[in-house]
């Protein structure tokens, strides 16, 4: 009879303690099991995304600057005509390859040409350019603070002329004035120097670029008396050699 009133109190009391342990003391089925030598407050795995550096392109440096030069003139009909100065941004993907953006001013001085069936390309005067040119970019580390470099790519020539006397001053004593006309151009873009690094961020360079493009023209001779015209397209190339010097900000 003793026996019989201990079991009703003993079963309460232990289904009422069971139910009273915390959630997490009862691992669910789906729960993997702890490892035994893990300590029970060890710290989630936070994942956190790579670097740019590891993702493939990144922007590593990039420099802006500027520079000053002079052109020498690969054709026969063209002349060097003052400094040519200018202003360039580069931005590397990879430490040995990125993308360069140049801005030039240039002047050609075209040379007199004798007139034999037709008249020339132009009569002659200045042509005044900004050449735009983007470019891919090569460097190869020759030590810790010089670079050598090289660009290829395409140029884009806005012209402007202003025409010379000559040989309009001979048509003019016949009673023919003479009026000339130069397109842009689509050209390309070649250069090679060397970057010395001075501080963190400044350097200086010195570096030979090759630019060259073939641009349309029209001459229009007018006879001043009965105003009819005649027109003569034709094509003028320009072509440069052109040594600068300048300096790098870099970032």
């Amino acid at each position: 009879m003793r026996r019989m009133r201990i079991v009703p109190i003993v079963v309460p009391l232990a289904l009422g303690f069971l139910l009273a342990l915390p959630a997490n003391a009862h691992p669910s089925a789906d729960e993997p099991f702890r490892a035994a030598d893990e300590p029970s407050n060890a710290r989630a795995i936070q994942w956190s995304p790579p670097s740019p550096k590891n993702t493939g392109l990144y922007l590593e440096r990039g420099n802006v600057g500027g520079f000053v030069g002079y052109p020498f003139t690969v054709t026969d009909d063209l002349r060097a005509d003052g400094i040519v100065f200018g202003a360039s941004a580069s931005f590397l993907f990879f430490p040995f390859f990125g993308v360069e953006v140049a801005g030039t001013r240039q002047n050609l001085e075209l040379l007199p040409q004798e007139m034999e069936d037709c008249l020339p390309p132009l009569s002659g005067g200045t042509i005044e350019s900004v050449v735009i040119s983007t470019s891919a970019l090569f460097r190869a580390l020759a030590s810790s603070k010089v670079t050598i470099y090289g660009t290829a790519g395409i140029a884009y020539f806005i012209n402007d002329l202003k025409p010379g006397s000559a040989p309009a001053d001979d048509l003019a004593e016949f009673g023919f004035q003479v009026g000339d006309d130069i397109e842009d151009a689509l050209g390309v873009n070649l250069s090679g120097g060397v970057n010395v690094l001075i501080y963190r961020s400044f350097g200086v360079f010195s570096e030979v670029r090759y630019m060259r493009a073939t641009a349309d023209t029209l001459v229009t001779i007018t006879d001043e008396a009965t105003q009819i015209s005649a027109q003569h397209p034709s094509t003028q190339k320009l072509e440069s050699i052109i040594w600068s010097a300048g300096f790098r900000l870099y970032f």
